[in-house]
């Protein structure tokens, strides 16, 4: 009979599975659409708090509004993020030729934390398993 620590580690790269497909894979097809680069500024910012049902808990969040020219047209598009930018901020964007309106800063710490952590629930369930095929169990 297969060990519980195989079950353990099949359990959590199938979470890692789900958690990349429908977390992690709109945002890395949206980053590969946008492939134009643009200079943005910050010409507004609106704080709004909202509540997490997971935690139970407020929390922040910033609607940021930038502004930044494509094709000799001027387009303003929003982003949401944990941390303030001041207005005036210039930052390089990358944006969908096709839906400008659509882009992507780069600098997203909310997804970079969310993809070490599906890569290291993946690393871990996979050692689990090879370590109970090692084992016999």
């Amino acid at each position: 009979m297969p060990s519980p620590l195989r079950f353990i580690g099949i359990a959590m790269l199938i979470g890692a599975a789900i958690e990349g497909s429908f977390m992690l894979l709109p945002v890395m097809l949206k980053k590969r659409r946008c492939t134009e680069e643009t200079d943005a500024v910050c010409v507004g910012v609106r704080h709004e708090t909202y509540h997490n049902r997971q935690d139970g808990q407020d929390h922040d969040r910033y609607v940021i509004e930038w502004e930044y020219w494509y094709d000799s047209q001027m387009y303003r598009s929003n982003e949401t993020r944990r941390a303030p930018v001041e207005e005036g901020t210039h930052r390089t964007i990358r944006l969908d030729p096709k839906r400008p309106e659509q882009f992507v800063s780069g600098d997203d710490p909310a997804f970079a934390m969310m993809a070490f952590s599906v890569g290291m629930l993946g690393v871990i369930g996979a050692a689990m398993v090879a370590v109970s095929l090692l084992n016999g169990g």
